[in-house]
């Protein structure tokens, strides 16, 4: 038996207000696929493409956050909004929490955090990340 989506919404949303989840996901169409988006008390801690089986994906977040993950667009609206206005072009900055728990090197996430502070349409080699970094 399957809960009417209203009543999903509700238990997500009681869930997250309650404290009682660890991350909250949604699926959302884009032009480079449908995409999986987590995301944890302090924002966004994992993206999944068309080839990540979701099953997959949410047993890494589970192990690395906590099992307790609901589904809910609705609890993820501003997160999709700005991801469909990226996508569609009305809005480059893409301004969302990125919560880098998961990512297990240091020097991947030293890589990533470096990323966030290349500005759009702004072309960074990889030597030149590695050289921000201090590891040419």
């Amino acid at each position: 038996m399957t809960l009417p989506q209203h009543l999903l919404d509700r238990l997500a949303a009681s869930a997250v207000a309650e404290g009682l989840a660890d991350a909250v996901y949604t699926r959302l169409k884009t032009p480079i696929g449908t995409l999986t988006v987590v995301q944890g008390e302090r924002g966004i801690v994992r993206v999944g493409f068309d080839e990540d089986a979701v099953d997959r994906l949410l047993a890494e977040v589970a192990a690395g956050l906590g099992p307790r993950i609901v589904a809910s667009d609705t609890e993820l609206a501003a997160t999709r909004d700005a991801l469909e206005a990226y996508f569609e072009g009305t809005d480059e900055r893409l301004d969302l929490p990125v919560d880098f728990a998961l990512v297990r090197s240091a020097f991947r996430r030293e890589a990533l955090e470096e990323l966030r502070c290349v500005g759009a349409g702004e072309v960074v080699t990889y030597g030149e990340l590695a050289r921000r970094i201090d590891h040419p």
